[in-house]
């Protein structure tokens, strides 16, 4: 039996501190298309899917190469499919989402696009119109999603993927649980699915639409729970970019916040659900000099990274942080040039965040842009490993949540993918169990 060798090979993902340039683009679309999920980072490129452009203009799966500025087509649709939230690597496989378009039944499907082939494999698709478009989160070996139709009330329903076995509906969504869910968040210690739902709950508020809610999924059982509704006044409405982080769910609302702005309806706030007490706190209300309407948010390190649409000296938004969680600096603005209308989705990758853009730029249809960060943080956890019987034991302690553990066959290889198997709570220890036969593997952790 051929022994699994491992190395200790630390991450330095990780950032805060005080950024070092200002936003740039890096290159401009010549044709409309509609980014709709942000980027994926693979060995150091950058894959996405976006609505529009590619053979037959009903958009494409795209790599970028942030190296050389080298954007290749990998997989043109051949129907209007409105690929909706983004793309999630498991394994040599890359999952999507499609809202329509499915070759089997011309609804709704999920796909796989496979990196070595750059084929795509219809995984799921669906029999009738259920919108399936809250984008796609993995966790405990399963996809977990939403539809916006469907359901016993047709309000949609949570649903679950297992690759290979077919999809399980977990529950029906009625407007007092919250409806239109678009963001997720998972806690790897509690084997817990978090999401956002950008309508429902208090049905008292905005007309009978609801100002939104946040629930819980408990993928051991499989059980859905609401764990509080948004109230619009005090806290916002139109939840969007739920992020997990130090035993709290950290989001962005669109509206909300000073109620003077936007005709009633604000400029958006920045917020956080502790789920020890459940308590949901504002951290920041959005202004003209800060931005109105945040798009999205992304955690580097401590800091809270947001890009809005609306607003700044300009007019077309602004990109600011919310440093260890407290306090929102303004960092650069959006214009003509490096382009507008951000995505719902930023990356984090390397020491760039990443940007998709609508509107703007030399091309004059949008293209990608990117954050210099500063230096990494250095104070990064240790991986242990250990031997008991015949399997090995990678382990790093409790207390550094957020990490994921990665390995690759080759070590200088720039193809690391995510451990498959969960990690289990020993004592003061996350711990992983790797089996000893198979090829050699590298291990190390990523923020």
């Amino acid at each position: 039996m051929k022994r699994t060798h491992t190395l200790l090979v630390l991450s330095l993902t990780a950032v805060s501190a005080v950024n070092a340039a200002s936003l740039k683009n890096l290159f401009s679309f010549t044709e409309e298309t509609k980014i709709k999920g942000g980027f994926l980072e693979v060995g150091g490129q950058l894959y996405f899917t976006c609505e529009k452009g590619g053979a037959k203009n009903f958009g494409y799966i795209g790599r970028f190469n942030p190296a050389d500025g080298n954007l290749v087509p990998q997989y043109s649709f051949v129907t209007d499919a409105k690929p909706k939230g983004g793309l999630v690597r498991v394994g040599n496989d890359l999952f999507f989402q499609c809202e329509k378009g499915a070759a089997t039944t011309t609804w709704g499907w999920i796909g796989r696009f496979n990196l070595a082939t750059g084929s795509v494999t219809e995984e799921f698709a669906y029999t009738a119109d259920a919108k399936p478009k809250s984008g796609l989160i993995y966790a405990g070996g399963a996809f977990y999603y939403a539809t916006e139709k469907g359901g016993y009330a047709n309000w949609g329903a949570i649903e679950k993927l297992t690759p290979g076995a077919g999809v399980a509906t977990l529950s029906s969504l009625t407007l007092a649980d919250g409806i239109k869910i678009e963001s997720w968040a998972a806690d790897p210690d509690t084997g817990l699915v978090y999401y956002g739902a950008r309508e429902g709950g208090d049905i008292t508020q905005l007309t009978g639409k609801g100002a939104g809610a946040i629930g819980r999924i408990d993928m051991g059982g499989g059980t859905v729970s609401k764990l509080v509704d948004l109230d619009f006044q005090n806290h916002g409405a139109k939840i969007r970019s739920l992020t997990f982080h130090a035993g709290k769910l950290w989001f962005v609302l669109e509206e909300g916040g000073d109620l003077s702005l936007e005709n009633g309806k604000g400029g958006g706030a920045i917020a956080n659900f502790d789920l020890a007490t459940r308590t949901l706190t504002r951290l920041h209300v959005f202004s003209n000099a800060t931005g109105f309407k945040p798009k999205g948010l992304v955690r580097a390190g401590n800091d809270f990274y947001v890009a809005t649409e609306k607003g700044g000296a300009g007019g077309l938004g602004v990109l600011g942080v919310l440093r260890g969680g407290m306090s929102f600096e303004s960092l650069a603005e959006f214009d003509a040039t490096v382009g507008a209308k951000p995505d719902n989705y930023l990356r984090v990758a390397g020491q760039r965040i990443y940007l998709a853009l609508e509107l703007g730029t030399p091309g004059y249809l949008g293209g990608i842009s990117a954050y210099e960060l500063a230096a990494p943080m250095s104070s990064v956890p240790s991986l242990k490993i250990s031997r008991l019987k015949e399997k090995l034991h990678v382990s790093w302690p409790a207390a550094a949540t957020g990490y994921v553990l990665q390995a690759t066959s080759k070590l200088g290889s720039t193809e690391w993918w995510p451990v498959a198997r969960p990690p289990l709570r020993e004592e003061d220890q996350h711990v992983v169990e790797i089996e000893l036969d198979g090829p050699a593997k590298f291990f190390r952790l990523q923020q």
